[in-house]
């Protein structure tokens, strides 16, 4: 799309659901990843706050 100057944004929730892992907090990849990082993640605030904090540490 970009090489025909189409916009890429805004993308379909479809394909966000695809690749954002911050809308697939549900998913048993996503939980288990997420608490590996902080075992303290239980419910659906924390398993979707870990990401974010995740993110924050990446080096």
């Amino acid at each position: 799309m970009r090489e025909q100057s189409k916009p890429t944004l805004p993308s379909f929730i479809g394909q966000e659901v695809l690749i954002n892992p911050f809308l697939r907090t549900r998913q048993a990849g996503i939980m288990a990843a997420v608490h590996h990082f902080d075992a303290s993640t239980h419910d659906d605030t924390t398993v979707f706050a870990a990401p974010r904090q995740w993110k924050n540490q990446f080096k």
